[in-house]
């Protein structure tokens, strides 16, 4: 049997604070709130998002007849801001070595619409709508199908 390693990718491999930070803070904007800092944003965010937002002073009834307008905002901001984000210190190392001993990596379903393939790496992707990173930076959105060369 081949052992499977499983991890969280935002904040654990990926370090996306400032896109999720900028994310949020497009919403909350949305609602004529000012915006979160890093540690105000740390101390609330919770799940289910509708209590994220709740929590900050956005009513259930307000958030919830806007939440398709609030989940683009967020996600248009998100994707644009993390571009600017890049793999925590040693992220790579870690699936190369995965890579290299043969232990099969998963994570969150919402793992395929982040950074997935690395160019000239030994990590892999799946198929799915990806980050490009080069060197650990994100560069652009790709499209993605099978592995890449090296797995």
């Amino acid at each position: 049997m081949k052992p499977l390693a499983v991890f969280d990718w935002n904040g654990t491999l990926f370090d996306d604070l400032e896109a999720n930070l900028a994310g949020a803070n497009a919403v909350v904007e949305m609602f004529g709130l000012p915006a979160l800092t890093a540690e105000q944003y740390q101390d609330h965010f919770t799940f289910p998002i509708l209590h994220f937002y709740v929590s900050l002073g956005i009513g259930t009834v307000e958030y919830l007849a806007r939440h398709e307008e609030a989940a683009q905002r967020f996600l248009s901001v998100y994707e644009e801001t993390a571009l600017r984000c890049s793999l925590r210190d040693g992220a790579e190392d870690v699936l190369a070595w995965l890579n290299e001993h043969d232990v099969h990596r998963g994570g969150p379903k919402k793992l395929d619409r982040c950074v997935r393939w690395i160019p000239n790496s030994r990590c892999g992707n799946r198929a799915g709508r990806s980050m490009l990173l080069r060197k650990g930076r994100a560069v652009g959105k790709q499209k993605t199908k099978g592995r890449s060369p090296m797995c």
